[in-house]
């Protein structure tokens, strides 16, 4: 084989990757979120989850518009994974908490019958369309899991309205006894950074 007959190969074998994890991702979007989204919309998502990727990032650090920065060591961490889908961002604890009514106020305004049930449909959204690789989206994904865990029995401990625990949502499928599917959001309240770091995921590359 010749150098153009290799790189020929080696073309035909990325091309290879790229619609095999294609067609897998569909699949598994219209197995878990909606069996009518459109190829555009699937390869809109597809593409948004291997640019993160490639950027080498695990994790996003969440600041005032226009105050980038590094993260901190006092930092929280807010994440939630689904199957294979999954978010982590890091956030100064006085921005987690102005967080809690930026979502309460926008999904109130949307009327919908139930908002808890909303907002949890809109976490999947944006964990399965990769939706949390633009930054400000990252901080409505952040303020929709900071405000299920704050609204939720547990939040009794944010009482003060501080926010001092580190918030992880496992969540999973689940089905009643008439089959009917829906998600189980287990909420995960944390202290410690490495056991937070341990649930949510962490790799080696520096946020951003």
């Amino acid at each position: 084989m010749n150098r153009h007959e290799r790189r020929a190969a080696k073309a035909q074998a990325r091309a290879a990757g790229v619609d095999k994890g294609f067609e897998e991702y569909r699949a598994k979007l219209r197995q878990k979120y909606s069996a009518n989204a459109s190829d555009r919309e699937i390869a809109e998502g597809y593409m948004r989850g291997e640019a993160w990727k490639a950027s080498g990032a695990d994790a996003m650090v969440l600041h005032p518009r226009g105050e980038p920065r590094s993260r901190r060591d006092d930092d929280l961490i807010v994440s939630a994974r689904y199957d294979t889908f999954s978010f982590k961002a890091y956030i100064a604890p006085q921005e987690a908490t102005s967080l809690i009514g930026d979502w309460e106020n926008f999904i109130t305004t949307l009327s919908p019958p139930d908002i808890r049930a909303a907002t949890r449909s809109a976490v999947l959204e944006f964990l399965i369309e990769h939706r949390y690789v633009d930054g400000d989206l990252a901080a409505v994904l952040a303020s929709m899991l900071i405000w299920l865990a704050v609204t939720s029995p547990a939040g009794i401990i944010f009482s003060g309205g501080k926010i001092d625990r580190n918030i992880h949502f496992e969540i999973t499928d689940i089905s009643d006894p008439q089959g009917r599917r829906g998600q189980n959001f287990r909420l995960m309240l944390i202290t410690d950074e490495s056991e937070a770091n341990a649930v949510a995921g962490s790799g080696q590359t520096p946020v951003f």
